[in-house]
Formats: structure tokens, C-alpha cells, sequence
């Protein structure tokens, strides 16, 4: 028997977390790109991918992805500033 699928998804993100604290960047990508296949209508996974793609220096994927969690959550908050920030690190705010 298949697990629920939100647990699927939870544990699709928690694994892009714990990729994300040991600094193995392609695979919390992955684990992120699994949730977000899991639960399309939830912006944490593309969320949580910009921020893993501002810290390593990828600016432009990062504001991709940012763009993407605004496209399921254009009021979320710590979403529109961790945006402002990438921004600002490109010298464009």
C-alpha cells in the first residue's frame, strides 16, 4: 500500500531540508523538485529552492523559483522579502 500522499510530500521537504543544512545542494534541489511535483498547489518547495539557490550563489535561478512560490502565494511575506534580498545581493534594489 502506497502512502498517503501528502506524507510522500512531507517527506520529499524534510529530505530538501536536511540536504539543504549539510550543504548538498543538487540533492535538496531534488528532494524540493519531488515535493513540488507531490503537491503543485504548495510554494514552500520552490520556496525553499530559491533560498538553497541564493545561498549558493545563483541568483537568477533563485529569482526563478522565488517567482514560481509567488505564482502559488503572492502574499507571502517572508517570500516577497527573501526575494527583495536576492535583489538587493544583485545590487538591483
Amino acid at each position: 500500500m502506497t502512502r498517503p500522499l501528502f506524507e510522500q510530500y512531507k517527506d520529499a521537504l524534510r529530505r530538501g531540508h536536511l540536504a539543504a543544512r549539510a550543504l548538498r545542494v543538487d540533492e535538496a534541489l531534488a528532494a524540493y523538485a519531488d515535493a513540488a511535483r507531490l503537491a503543485p498547489d504548495r510554494a514552500a518547495p520552490h520556496a525553499s529552492s530559491a533560498t538553497l539557490l541564493h545561498r549558493a550563489g545563483r541568483e537568477a535561478e533563485a529569482l526563478a523559483a522565488f517567482e514560481r512560490a509567488l505564482a502559488i502565494a503572492p502574499d507571502d511575506e517572508a517570500t516577497l522579502r527573501a526575494r527583495a534580498a536576492v535583489y538587493r545581493d544583485m545590487g538591483r534594489l
